[in-house]
């Protein structure tokens, strides 16, 4: 259980992490940081391109070592340009979701047990 408890908590965190740099990021475009809060301007820049070729590297070998078995996918390089936006389309609503329980869950009343309310399927 320590190593969910673990995986739990570095998750949060990084959710977290993220919401506050995207927002710094978005207040910054408008000049609201304060001069302390902001980082050096190539800093996120360099990085984000080292994650994004490195991103790119990882599914063209994965790509070349699954062409030996599945021939079709050989054709696949072609739209391994937008395949790099696939982990912030999951990672946005991951975190957003993140957020919103982990800040439900902490807000509740005491003693009050966490349920989930699902519609009526028709299950009996």
């Amino acid at each position: 259980m320590g190593g969910v408890l673990a995986q739990y908590v570095v998750s949060t965190a990084w959710c977290y992490a993220m919401i506050f740099t995207l927002a710094m990021t978005a207040l910054g475009q408008f000049g609201l940081v304060p001069p302390v809060l902001e980082p050096a301007p190539s800093l996120l820049s360099i990085w984000g391109m080292v994650l994004s070729v490195a991103c790119l590297v990882q599914f063209a070998i994965a790509l070349f070592i699954d062409r030996r078995h599945e021939p079709a996918k050989a054709q696949a390089f072609r739209p391994l340009l937008r395949v790099i936006w696939y982990p912030a389309a999951f990672w946005m609503p991951s975190a957003a979701s993140t957020a919103a329980g982990f800040s439900r869950a902490l807000l509740r009343r005491d003693g009050a047990r966490a349920r989930w309310t699902s519609p009526d399927r028709g299950f009996r």
